[in-house]
């Protein structure tokens, strides 16, 4: 009897769109593989600090999305299951049911290296192949070559890489884009976008904030995470304000200071993970770091992959020119909320940030260096650069 191949597509899919429909399609013609299996995730554990849709909505999205492909299937196997996902437990339970079956799971670039952190991964490598979908972007063709010869070496694992165009479509984004009142048509099959629309999905914050709160308070201590609070209501408060999206406030405020209470051994450590560059005052002073080890926390740990975020917990400290809108709001939350009480023109200043955060932040800007050039401290050259922008960004508004 001939062996089946099948592919496997796992993911939260929500929604579903055409770049994982293109995606799966160019995977069964390239591998020639038989059949795609799409496997809506039940409880996600890597994914916990985020809101999810609900399993009902995201499996009839996922079945609307590929009911005009013969060679797409969907599988409710983890869907159906209680607790976290596993895709140790799915390939287990796969290879139990279809014993005549090769099953090929479906993984991207950045899945690639983080397998290692996956449940029983060596256990997986035995039991399952991967085909990794290279779309170009944040990996070189080289990187992903040595690191497929890495873990084959290592672990003995079947992975192979295909090339697949680069469609930047995002789930994500197409939240985003509801949220903002934006269209979605052509991102998506049209049934998946009435769907969203008549059920009203993704129109509140996507972000599990109580969940973000409670492994906060694992991790630093009660004076922080009181800070924090202040910076969450003052940071909302603001984007409400000035428009901003509320919910990348909330979530941004509450990481902003997540890597303060590391010790400065493990900052250098994490430094050092992530290619995170360390000017030389740095590496004299890591307690000067928390924000740029906060953005990769945020990044690896929370799951937080929205770019505007994670550059707003980045630059908090120093702040940089040209800011997006949400980095202003935190850097300038960061300074006044309302536990802060010794800075001077704190009251001016809060006025300022409800009428003009360009205002407000040049303000913070000049406070900051003078302070520091009174202490005779390093003054980082981000935060220089930053009050010459703002000056002159706002002497030439002035002059309009």
């Amino acid at each position: 009897m001939k062996e089946s191949t099948v592919g496997i597509m796992g993911g939260t899919f929500d929604p579903i769109h055409y770049g994982h429909l293109i995606l799966a399609e160019y995977v069964l013609n390239e591998m020639n593989l038989d059949k795609i299996i799409f496997i809506p995730s039940g409880t996600p554990h890597l994914k916990s600090y985020k809101k999810v849709s609900t399993k009902k909505n995201r499996l009839k999205m996922t079945e609307l999305g590929i009911k005009n492909n013969n060679n797409f299937k969907i599988s409710t196997i983890e869907i159906d299951r209680e607790g976290n996902t596993y895709t140790i437990d799915t390939i287990k339970e796969l290879n139990k049911k279809y014993t005549d079956t090769l099953f090929y799971f479906i993984i991207g670039a950045d899945s690639l290296f983080d397998l290692l952190k996956w449940k029983d991964i060596e256990k997986l490598f035995d039991i399952c192949n991967f085909i990794v979908a290279n779309r170009g972007g944040t990996y070189s063709l080289n990187e992903l070559q040595d690191r497929i010869k890495l873990l084959t070496n290592e672990y003995n694992a079947y992975i192979k890489l295909v090339n697949i165009p680069d469609i930047q479509i995002s789930s994500s984004d197409i939240r985003n884009r509801i949220k903002q009142n934006k269209s979605i048509k052509y991102l998506l099959p049209g049934d998946v976008e009435k769907y969203i629309y008549k059920n009203k999905l993704y129109v509140n914050n996507e972000y599990n904030n109580e969940l973000i709160k409670k492994e906060l308070k694992k991790h630093i201590d009660t004076k922080r995470y009181n800070h924090t609070l202040g910076v969450e209501k003052t940071a909302v408060a603001l984007a409400k304000i000035h428009d901003i999206d509320i919910s990348k406030a909330n979530v941004a405020a509450l990481l902003h200071d997540c890597a303060k209470n590391i010790s400065n051994n493990k900052k250098i450590d994490l430094c050092k993970k992530y290619n995170i560059e360390l000017k030389i005052e740095e590496k004299k002073n890591p307690d000067l770091v928390h924000a740029k080890v906060g953005s990769v926390i945020a990044k690896h740990i929370y799951n937080i992959n929205d770019s505007d975020i994670i550059n707003a917990i980045a630059y908090h400290t120093t702040g940089r020119p040209n800011m997006s809108e949400l980095e202003k709001v935190i850097y300038i939350s960061d300074y006044i909320e309302p536990g802060r009480t010794k800075a001077n023109n704190l009251d001016n200043i809060r006025k300022l940030a409800r009428k003009d955060l360009d205002k407000a932040l040049l303000a913070i800007l000049e406070d900051t260096i003078a302070y520091l050039q009174s202490k005779n401290k390093i003054i980082d050259t981000l935060t220089i650069e930053a009050y010459e922008f703002y000056k002159l960004h706002n002497n030439t508004l002035s002059n309009e």
